[in-house]
């Protein structure tokens, strides 16, 4: 059988809802302004085709490099907050 990808030395870990809804909340916030947030694809999540998937929403961070390892490495500096261990 696989291993649970999700765990790491034995050790499940899990964002929590409210950390995952401040991470969205940060990759729409970098994604504003570009205009491949404003045609409707499979890289907004917007398919006219697919019932349910008129909902815009990003599939990739647009953030720099060195903003998303600020992000990471500010998370490691307290902790993993927001990160749910078992």
């Amino acid at each position: 059988m696989a291993e649970d990808p999700y765990k790491v030395l034995g050790v499940a870990r899990e964002a929590t809802p409210e950390a995952m809804a401040k991470w969205m909340d940060h990759v729409m916030e970098v994604a504003k302004g570009l205009l491949s947030m404003e045609v409707d694809s499979w890289m907004t999540g917007v398919n006219v085709n697919v019932e349910g998937r008129q909902v815009r929403r990003v599939a990739r961070y647009t953030g720099s490099a060195p903003a998303y390892r600020g992000w990471a490495d500010d998370i490691a500096a307290r902790g993993y907050a927001g990160v749910a261990l078992s």
